[in-house]
C-alpha cells in the first residue's frame, strides 16, 4: 500500500537531507508519500504545503518577505500564484505606486514630454520598468524626446550660423 501524504501532520522537524542551494535556498529530502518522490524540495514550501494542507503546484511561488532565503518562518512566507503575480507585486505596483497610477504617468510622459530615463531617476527605478508601465498603459512610447541638454546644442548651433559648435 502506497504511503498517502498529508502535510497537515507532516513534522518539519524530522526531515532530513538538509543542502544548501547554490542560489542560496535551503533543501531537504522529500518526505514520505510526497509527489515529488526520490528528489529534493525546498524546504519553504514546505512550510507553506503544511500551512495550507495540501501540495503547492509547480507553478505557484513562495516568497521570502524579508528577502532572507534561510528565514523560513510561516508568517515571512508569501503565496503567489504564479510568477507574473510574484514579478508585479515585487517589482510593479507596490515597489513603485507613482510608476501604476495612469493620470500621473500620462501627465509627465505625454504632458510634460519628460524622457524614460528622468522618470526613472526620480522613482529610483529602471528606465525598462517605466518604458512597460507606460505599454502597459497603452501609452504611445516615442521615438525620442528632445532634451533640454538637446535643444541648448540646437540654439548653440542656430547662433554660430548653422555650424556645429566645436567639441571640447
Amino acid at each position: 500500500m502506497e504511503n498517502k501524504y498529508d502535510p497537515k501532520i507532516l513534522d518539519l522537524s524530522k526531515l532530513k537531507g538538509h543542502q544548501l542551494s547554490t542560489d542560496g535556498y535551503l533543501k531537504v529530502r522529500t518526505p514520505a508519500g510526497h509527489p515529488y518522490k526520490g528528489r529534493k524540495i525546498f524546504y519553504h514550501r514546505l512550510v507553506v504545503e503544511k500551512r495550507l494542507g495540501r501540495v503547492l503546484e509547480r507553478k505557484e511561488i513562495v516568497h521570502h518577505i524579508d528577502e532572507n532565503k534561510l528565514n523560513n518562518e510561516d508568517s515571512n512566507l508569501e503565496l503567489f500564484s504564479n510568477s507574473r503575480e510574484h514579478h508585479n507585486k515585487r517589482h510593479g505596483a507596490i515597489k513603485y505606486p507613482k510608476l501604476w497610477n495612469g493620470d500621473w504617468l500620462i501627465e509627465e510622459y505625454a504632458g510634460k514630454f519628460r524622457t524614460t530615463k528622468d522618470i526613472a531617476e526620480e522613482l529610483g527605478c529602471n528606465r525598462v520598468n517605466v518604458r512597460y508601465a507606460i505599454l502597459k498603459r497603452g501609452i504611445h512610447l516615442r521615438r525620442y524626446t528632445v532634451t533640454k541638454e538637446v535643444m541648448k546644442h540646437v540654439r548653440e548651433a542656430a547662433k554660430s550660423g548653422g555650424r556645429k559648435p566645436k567639441q571640447r
